[in-house]
């Protein structure tokens, strides 16, 4: 969760660690999540949930023994039903650099996707630490919805449409919810240290309606929109959540606020790099033929190898 996340021109380019400061030439949250995101069935009966010890002084690491504290706890899963709560104090001793938990998972008649949200509080300096979350999936359909292709409708140098194809049928409700989308078209404005910094136009949307056989929501803009190399869309919730982050070193977002409420009809958030868990987060370029195509490959590469970093 520490490294950084880069796409091509986007004014969220950065990933941030909130909550992590330096002290006498120390980096105090030292004690980490392995993942931001881990994810099982609800028939598994145990999450291993693993944390990580970085170097946290200069000359030798990790050389003393450190704590954490790690609670298991809130989110829309319900304790006793779907899991069984966690409040531990991990040991690391010297040399030691991962550590296990297990949390118990509960068999559940319910459907869909729950979310239990997991913390780490180091120590009294840095109570907020680290967040990261659980995603149980129920019943028997518990294979998340991807993102198949994105494409970009146009007439005359003007867009008419944005169109995002999943790879199951979608709730068809909060898949044609306009609230839940936001369409940019960013634009670079120079570059500093290798980082693009941009600016970005908000684009409102008129309608969204859904194909069903081919599971394909188009977003029809209002007003002129005029044809761009490409457009970033994402859901309106991740993208509240990042400028939060992004514009305070104190912000505290809850993970469950990173997800979009965009689920297949079985419930399921969504899968946004294709690695098989329920992250729900909405993130594409749409652009048309070969661009849109390579865009969301590299997005889809560069999130499969990093986790946003939050509060909760």
């Amino acid at each position: 969760m520490a490294n950084d996340r880069t796409r091509p021109h986007s004014r969220r380019a950065r990933q941030v660690r909130v909550g992590a400061e330096r002290l006498e030439d120390r980096k105090l949250l030292t004690i980490d999540f392995q993942q931001g995101f881990y994810a099982v069935g609800d028939k598994a009966g145990a999450a291993v949930i693993t944390l990580i010890r970085s170097d946290g002084t200069k000359g030798t690491a990790n050389q003393t023994t450190e704590t954490a504290d790690l609670t298991v706890g809130g989110g829309t899963a319900t304790p006793g039903v779907d899991y069984e709560p966690v409040s531990t104090t991990v040991t690391f001793g010297p040399g030691q650099t991962t550590q296990t938990v297990v949390v118990p998972i509960l068999s559940d008649p319910g459907t869909g996707t729950k979310i239990v949200h997991m913390t780490i509080a180091q120590s009294s300096v840095t109570p907020e630490g680290s967040a990261a979350y659980l995603s149980i999936m129920h019943g028997p359909d518990n294979t998340p919805p991807q993102i198949r292709s994105t494409n970009l409708l146009t007439s005359r140098g003007l867009v008419t449409g944005f169109q995002i194809t999943f790879s199951k049928p979608m709730d068809v409700a909060e898949a044609t919810n306009v609230n839940n989308y936001l369409v940019d078209n960013p634009k670079a404005l120079r570059r500093v240290s290798g980082t693009s910094v941009t600016t970005a136009t908000p684009i409102a949307i008129q309608s969204a309606s859904y194909n069903a056989s081919t599971n394909t929501v188009t977003l029809v803009p209002a007003g002129r929109v005029r044809k761009a190399p490409y457009f970033e869309l994402e859901s309106t919730q991740l993208a509240q959540a990042m400028n939060a982050i992004n514009g305070s070193t104190t912000a505290n977002v809850p993970a469950l606020s990173l997800m979009s409420p965009i689920t297949d009809t079985a419930g399921n958030a969504l899968d946004s790099n294709s690695d098989g868990i329920p992250d729900g987060q909405l993130l594409v370029f749409v652009a048309a033929g070969r661009l849109g195509k390579k865009l969301n490959n590299e997005m889809a590469s560069i999130q499969a190898t990093n986790t946003l970093a939050n509060q909760t």
